[in-house]
């Protein structure tokens, strides 16, 4: 069941277009970097004596190859947003499918065949496979296809925002960013997948992620304007914080409670929800499974 179901997802039109939707999102950050580039060009090569033109040149060296890369996964704007469309993309694909199943004949079949508990254990082990190879797979394509538009350039930005010269710290760092985020999305997808138990129309459950997030900046600007201890609360809870503070911890080396919290404190609520929702999930179906 499981291999079969891996399949399956990876078969679905949603993430045709969710893998073509990332890449165009990726190509906009590039472009905006290549525009900021050209204007730099210009800059320098218009010898303005008011102009600091060692610096300038420092600048537009730092537009590398892998320049490219780290100014995508440290931007802020494009990446959070980028976090978010694979999040909803994720979430459409694969969130209802227990609701679906469960509420067709293929639910009998399924109960004839073995028990609620283990259906919907390997399905949501099968979603987290296909997850995790999905990110693997659409960010080596990625990294292919700036290797490949770009140039074949490995080499470290003299700007870079990672202090440390070498490369493969430089690439496990940003891997590390990647990571991180994606343990994020994963455990948010997982948290809708077992949300039927409270939650019964299928395009609710499909978009639930998207309100979580928007909700989480609701309550953030509403909650955070009370006072400084509620704002730095509310901090915690959007998905900026999640991946600037993570940011900090591997840029500034910033090793704090406060951003350990931020930048894995909604992860670790959501993997806990995920697994409270599982039990009622279990407990109501294994009954009840036709709804």
């Amino acid at each position: 069941m499981i291999a079969n179901k891996v399949l399956q997802f990876w078969k679905s039109k949603i993430i045709i277009v969710l893998t073509i939707a990332l890449l165009l999102l990726i190509a906009g950050n590039y472009y905006t970097n290549y525009v900021e580039k050209t204007e730099w060009q210009k800059v320098y090569e218009s010898k303005a004596k008011d102009v600091n033109l060692e610096k300038v040149n420092e600048i537009i060296s730092g537009y590398t190859t892998m320049g490219y890369v780290e100014k995508f996964v440290f931007s802020d704007d494009f990446y959070i947003i980028f976090w978010i469309v694979i999040i909803i993309g994720l979430s459409i694909s694969l969130s209802a499918t227990t609701i679906n199943e469960l509420k067709t004949n293929y639910g009998t079949m399924i109960m004839a065949r073995t028990t609620y508990r283990n259906y919907i254990t390997k399905l949501l082990f099968s979603q987290i496979l296909f997850m995790i190879s999905y990110l693997a797979v659409f960010f080596s394509i990625a990294f292919l296809l700036t290797q490949i538009t770009l140039g074949f350039d490995f080499s470290v930005p003299v700007n870079s925002s990672i202090t440390s010269p070498s490369l493969l710290v430089h690439f496990l760092l940003l891997l590390a960013n990647i990571m991180h985020m994606s343990l994020y999305a994963i455990c948010l997808v997982l948290l809708t997948s077992v949300s039927g138990v409270y939650v019964k129309n299928i395009y609710v459950i499909q978009m639930l992620p998207f309100f979580i997030i928007i909700l989480a900046y609701v309550a953030g600007s509403t909650i955070g304007n009370i006072n400084f201890s509620f704002a730095k609360f509310s901090y915690y809870i959007i998905i900026d914080s999640a991946i600037s503070s993570f940011n900090s911890i591997i840029l500034k080396h910033d090793y704090t409670l406060s951003n350990f919290l931020a930048s894995m404190g909604m992860t670790i609520v959501f993997f806990i929800t995920f697994l409270r929702l599982y039990r009622l999930n279990v407990h109501k179906f294994s009954k009840d499974y036709l709804l």
